[in-house]
C-alpha cells in the first residue's frame, strides 16, 4: 500500500500488462508563487498517459491511488533498486568487476 513514506518510489502495476499507476509531484503557479500539486498518473505499457488526476494534498493522492489501483500488484522500486545494487557491488569475490 502506498503511504506518506513510500509514495516517491512505489507503484501499482497491472498484473496482466505493463500498465502502471504512480504519484509524482509538480507545481501550479498561483498568486505569483509555485504551489505543490500531486499527480496520480495511469500509464500504459508504452508509458503513454491513459489518465492523470491532480490533487492539492498528498493525502488525497494517496487515498485515490490506493482506492483506485489496490487490485493491481504493489511494487517497491527502491527495494528493487537496492537489491540490484547489492548484487552488483563488490570485488573479486563475486566477479562483479569482470
Amino acid at each position: 500500500m502506498i503511504n506518506q513514506e513510500n509514495w516517491t518510489h512505489c507503484i501499482y502495476q497491472n498484473p496482466h500488462s505493463l500498465e502502471m499507476a504512480q504519484i509524482s509531484i509538480g507545481a501550479n503557479w498561483e498568486n505569483n508563487q509555485a504551489k505543490d500539486v500531486y499527480f496520480v498518473a495511469h500509464v500504459d505499457e508504452n508509458h503513454l498517459g491513459v489518465n492523470e488526476d491532480i490533487f492539492e494534498e498528498i493525502d488525497q493522492a494517496i487515498t485515490f491511488i490506493n482506492d483506485e489501483f489496490n487490485s493491481w500488484q504493489f511494487i517497491d522500486l527502491e527495494f528493487l533498486n537496492n537489491k540490484t545494487k547489492k548484487e552488483s557491488e563488490g570485488g573479486c569475490d563475486n566477479c562483479s568487476a569482470h
